[in-house]
């Protein structure tokens, strides 16, 4: 946020989408990764997964084949965006 609101960036972003982020921000959760996985295709999408496990995720929501292709991983659903819209979950 503090980068966010120097002068030369302020003026590029809409103070609505300021305070989206901000509310974002307030619910967000730091998550430590003790484990890091390297299991998907695609080694930059490992992140996600990293994320989901030590955050304790209760799906995963990617609009990437490569992660779908893993459903469940660990116990934890990933389902395309249009599934998880629709409430069809696994």
């Amino acid at each position: 946020m503090e980068i966010l609101a120097r002068s030369r960036l302020a003026t590029l972003i809409a103070p609505a989408a300021l305070d989206c982020l901000k509310r974002l921000l307030a619910g967000a959760e730091l998550v430590t990764i003790i484990e890091r996985i390297a299991v998907c295709r695609d080694s930059t999408d490992d992140k996600f997964l990293d994320l989901a496990i030590h955050g304790h995720a209760d799906i995963i929501v990617p609009g990437d084949a490569d992660l779908i292709v893993l459903n469940p991983f660990r116990g934890i659903p990933i389902v395309t965006p249009a599934t998880f819209v629709q409430g069809v979950m696994p």
